[in-house]
C-alpha cells in the first residue's frame, strides 16, 4: 500500500484503480440525466450536503433527480433511515412506470444500517456485520424488478476499516491496513 499525505491525499494497493467513488457515482448521475433518464441517488455516507462536492449543486434543479439521504431532522434531531427503508422504497420506484430505465446509484452500500442497528444504538463498524446480508437480501429482491423497469443499478462498496458512528462513513482512516 502506498499513502501520500499531499493536499488531496488517495491511497494505492496492488492491482486495484484508484477512485473517488462519490465523485464517480455522480458522473454516472450525471451521463444518465443527460441520456434523459431518472436518477435515484442515495446517499448513505452523508456526503453531498457539504460544499465538498460542488458539482451536486448543478443536479439540485433537475427534476430528473431524486436525492435520498441516510439521515433525516426529525424534530430537530438528526435519525438514520435504515437499510430496509431504503431498499424497500427503491424497489417501489422501480415498480413505477415513471422510473423505467431508471438509474439507481446507492453510495455507499458499504455504509447501509439495518433497522435493527439503529433501534438498538449500535451505529457502528462491529455492528455492521448485518449489511453484507441485508444487501445480498435486497439484490435478490430487486433483481427482476429491475429487468422489468429496464432500470440499472450501481452499488458503492468501500473497503475500509473505520465505519464509525461519529462519522457514519464520514471519516476515513488514516491510511488503513
Amino acid at each position: 500500500m502506498y499513502w501520500s499525505r499531499q493536499s488531496n491525499p488517495s491511497y494505492l494497493t496492488d492491482e486495484f484503480t484508484v477512485t473517488h467513488n462519490t465523485l464517480t457515482a455522480l458522473e454516472i448521475a450525471r451521463n444518465a440525466l443527460k441520456q434523459g433518464r431518472y436518477v435515484v441517488f442515495v446517499d448513505t455516507e452523508v456526503r453531498l450536503t457539504g460544499k465538498k462536492y460542488f458539482i451536486y449543486n448543478e443536479f439540485l434543479s433537475n427534476p430528473k433527480f431524486k436525492l435520498i439521504k441516510a439521515d433525516i431532522k426529525v424534530n430537530g434531531k438528526t435519525e438514520f433511515l435504515s437499510g430496509e427503508k431504503i431498499y424497500s422504497d427503491i424497489i417501489t420506484m422501480m415498480k413505477l412506470p415513471k422510473y423505467t430505465g431508471a438509474v439507481y446509484i446507492v453510495d455507499s452500500i458499504s455504509c447501509v444500517i439495518t433497522k435493527e442497528c439503529i433501534d438498538d444504538k449500535e451505529v457502528r463498524a462491529d455492528r455492521r456485520d448485518q449489511t453484507p446480508k441485508l444487501n445480498a437480501d435486497f439484490l435478490k429482491k430487486m433483481s427482476p424488478f429491475l429487468k422489468m423497469s429496464k432500470g440499472v443499478f450501481v452499488g458503492i462498496q468501500h473497503l475500509q476499516i473505520d465505519m464509525s458512528p461519529t462519522g457514519h462513513g464520514r471519516l476515513k482512516p488514516i491510511g488503513g491496513d
